[in-house]
């Protein structure tokens, strides 16, 4: 295991770069620092200055790894890795919805100003506001796109019920229950077919092939923090997520039971968790200077 100490204060953001090679690392300071897990040493990339200093609502990869967006407030921001500078930023009215489609697609994706539509934004040509999905006939309150970004995945205002729409045909294929009074957060596994239904409190996982049914849950877990404390492991039926005391826990996606509890006395939160995409390490960011990478053992 390797704990790391930094000097901006709590961990805002990681992730890890698409071959794994690199940890990426945002902190309360607002700096972000590329880490390498194999030699454990830093190199600063750049740090975010005046309003762009708000707040970050975490940090993703995007276009095969040539960009590292920053979910920030009020701007969402590309920075280009290879050339070492800014390469756009958006001004979108939920900065911290904004998910990068997967693989070597550069566009990201985010919610309309009136949140019945899914809109892509793309770095690279500066251009935005390019219809994706919808519009939909409520106002998207959560929503999740599956690894194949065929299936949007959306709880709307005043809603329990779950929808998901196919991109391409633009019709509801899926819709369920989910029994809370209050969803949270939505959140599709590699498999895309496993959904992750969210209360802060619970979560069930859904197998969401038609006819939708509840296969995992629920599971006592504390999710408040929103989406970067929740992560499923990438070929594993397996999730992290913190249990009700606050300690990180690795789950069976199977059964929902506790496999692993590890407690780095990362402060008085954990702030985010991610795999690596080979899911033989996990790091996990605290709220007191410090980020675990830890090898996962299952």
């Amino acid at each position: 295991m390797w704990v790391q100490r930094v000097p901006g204060g709590g961990i805002y953001g990681l992730a890890f770069a698409p071959d794994g090679r690199t940890l990426y690392v945002a902190d309360r300071s607002c700096t972000f620092t590329a880490w390498d897990p194999v030699t454990r040493t830093g190199r600063p990339l750049f740090r975010l200055t005046g309003r762009d200093r708000t707040g970050i609502h975490g940090i993703a990869p995007a276009a095969g790894g040539r960009y590292l967006v920053v979910k920030g407030y009020p701007n969402v921001l590309a920075w280009d890795l290879v050339a070492g500078a800014e390469a756009d930023r958006l001004h979108p009215p939920s900065p911290h919805d904004a998910y990068p489609l997967p693989g070597a697609d550069g566009r990201v994706l985010y919610r309309s100003e009136d949140r019945r539509s899914l809109f892509v934004w793309e770095p690279e040509s500066g251009t935005a506001g390019v219809a994706f999905a919808g519009p939909f006939p409520d106002a998207i309150r959560v929503y999740d796109l599956s690894p194949d970004a065929r299936t949007v995945a959306v709880v709307g205002d005043f809603s329990s019920v779950v929808k998901l729409f196919d991109v391409a045909a633009r019709t509801v294929a899926v819709r369920f229950a989910a029994g809370y009074s209050f969803v949270w957060d939505l959140r599709f596994a590699p498999d895309g077919r496993t959904l992750a239904v969210s209360s802060g409190r619970q979560v069930d996982l859904w197998d969401v092939s038609p006819p939708a049914r509840r296969r995992t849950g629920p599971v006592e877990i504390d999710n408040r923090h929103g989406p970067a404390t929740f992560a499923f492991h990438p070929t594993a039926p397996v999730f992290a997520a913190l249990n009700r005391e606050k300690v990180l826990t690795l789950f069976s996606a199977g059964t929902g039971a506790p496999l692993r509890s590890l407690d780095f006395a990362l402060g008085r939160s954990v702030t985010c968790v991610c795999f690596a995409p080979d899911g033989l390490t996990c790091a996990v960011g605290g709220s007191n200077k410090q980020f675990a990478v830890f090898d996962v053992d299952l």
